[in-house]
């Protein structure tokens, strides 16, 4: 479990996570769960002082464990990848043994018979060079953020573990997938130590016979035996000189396997003095959510968005500054719901400040082109204003598109056909554009599409707002309006973004 990806399922209070993916239903209902949660919190003992600073302590001890076993993880790592660079560059990896023995001189039967041999060692290779040649390709990044901690791992800081643990070396090497390799390694190494020492004390003049290979696999012993006696012994010979290198490499994935599993350990008991530490400050959490600011039926939101910030304090608590927790507790509760209230007091997704400039510089150049214009003289198009500003196309287009108002179908179609409209369109056919923008919105994914129509009005009998577009679809509004963005994004730079542009004003 990674405590630096934050998520309160992993804490208590987790039946918050669930009711922010959901709206609720009533606000008597959101009532009934927060009171459950206060007396839940109510029955959660606390703890003195001194129990709070000795959990932090043990935390943080716990924290550095981490580190320290991450500062060893890479060495080993460019070990495990060397041994397998230098396994391929001395020609002894397991799918080329034979690259040596076969030649043309061979028979065609000659032939076949080798490759037959090859194949059990190309079928081991195959299955345990996967790990190596992964982490291989991603050496470089590995490198960059286990840098600053493996040059002093005591000393390094708490926050270092937070950017080190985002790199994706414990999602690459699951327990799983180490035993698994470990199992490969130990039964290959187990398989050439014991085919090499079979053969080792073999006069080369002796040929092999069936009593040599009595104890090997049938197909692979007979095309052995069938090999000229050269080859056979040119095989042997290989077979030994790769022991060693198929040994270390076993012995490297056991090392990393026990690193994972005491980092494992050392993350389970973080937690768990972490998880005290929650719980015992519960009541702490929900008196910052409960305050009044926000309607009722958004307090459970609040007590899930103060967990949170509760969860994130305990995490980064530094008991050795003589800072109470509740006052740091209480900044992180705070942060987390201005966080909440900044995101949903606007409901709309935000925009860029140059964005919002161009924008405004757009408006203030078409108004005085209006102001000075004739009745005879003809608006100004798009081109002339990216000309007129000195500002390309598509920036200009993502602008305007950017701070276009919701309007429904049936006000542009009327748009469109008024003839007193102010900015008149350069293709007045509502029928076209509706089947134009048909068909754009068919490159988006359907539930996105819905969603986008109901908060414009498209083919729907009425506009939606965006609450009731979040109740219908169980989702928050910040995921509404993210959808709208993509929809928009999707319709500006889409494969019909050109034929919808002509039916755009400036």
């Amino acid at each position: 479990m990674m405590l630096e990806r934050v998520d309160s399922r992993e804490f208590p209070g987790n039946q918050l996570h669930e009711a922010h993916r959901s709206q609720l239903p009533s606000s008597r209902s959101v009532l009934d769960q927060v009171n459950s949660y206060m007396a839940r919190a109510k029955k959660t003992p606390l703890l003195s002082h001194d129990e709070l600073i000795s959990l932090s302590r043990s935390a943080y001890r716990e924290r550095l464990s981490q580190i320290r076993i991450l500062s060893r993880f890479l060495p080993c790592i460019r070990a495990l990848v060397d041994q397998y660079s230098s396994h391929a560059g001395r020609g002894l990896k397991l799918s080329g043994l034979l690259e040596g023995i076969i030649d043309p001189s061979l028979s065609a039967r000659d032939a076949v018979h080798a490759k037959n041999v090859s194949r059990v060692g190309n079928q081991a290779y195959d299955d345990t060079v996967t790990c190596p040649s992964r982490l291989a390709e991603h050496l470089d990044s590995l490198s960059g953020l286990f840098g600053a901690v493996s040059k002093n791992p005591a000393g390094a800081r708490p926050e270092d573990l937070d950017a080190v643990s985002q790199a994706y070396m414990m999602s690459l090497l699951r327990p799983d997938e180490l035993k698994r390799h470990h199992a490969l390694f130990t039964q290959l190494t187990d398989r050439l130590r014991d085919f090499a020492q079979q053969f080792r004390e073999i006069d080369p003049d002796t040929p092999i016979d069936k009593s040599v290979t009595s104890q090997l696999p049938p197909d692979f012993a007979t095309s052995l035996r069938r090999l000229p006696r050269a080859r056979q012994h040119a095989f042997i010979n290989v077979a030994s000189d790769a022991v060693d290198i198929v040994e270390g490499c076993g012995l490297l994935v056991s090392e990393i396997l026990d690193m994972r599993e005491r980092y494992d350990a050392h993350a389970r008991e973080r937690v768990g003095h972490i998880n005290r530490i929650v719980e015992a400050n519960l009541l702490l959490a929900a008196s910052q959510a409960l305050r009044p600011g926000l309607k009722d039926d958004r307090l459970f939101d609040r007590c899930q968005e103060s967990n949170i910030g509760l969860v994130i304090a305990a995490d980064r608590f530094k008991y050795w500054r003589n800072l109470a927790f509740s006052t740091y507790a209480v900044f992180w509760c705070q942060q987390r719901l201005k966080r909440y209230r900044d995101e949903h007091s606007n409901p709309a997704f935000s925009i860029p400040c140059s964005v919002a400039a161009l924008n405004r510089k757009i408006l203030k150049s078409r108004d005085r082109a209006l102001s000075r214009a004739d009745d005879h003289d003809s608006l100004p198009t798009a081109h002339d204003a990216s000309e007129r500003l000195n500002v390309s196309r598509s920036k200009l287009d993502r602008a305007l598109l950017a701070f276009c108002p919701p309007q429904n179908i049936d006000d542009l179609e009327h748009d469109l056909a008024d003839s007193d409209v102010e900015y008149q369109h350069t293709v007045l056919d509502p029928v076209a554009f509706h089947r134009v923008l048909s068909r754009a919105l068919r490159t988006v994914s359907p539930r996105k599409r819905i969603i986008f129509e109901m908060l414009w009005g498209i083919c729907k009998e009425r506009v939606y707002d965006v609450e009731e577009v979040a109740a219908h679809f169980g989702m928050s509004s910040v995921d509404v309006r993210r959808s709208e963005k993509h929809v928009l994004e999707r319709l500006a730079e889409g494969p019909f973004a050109r034929k919808l542009l002509e039916f755009s004003t400036f």
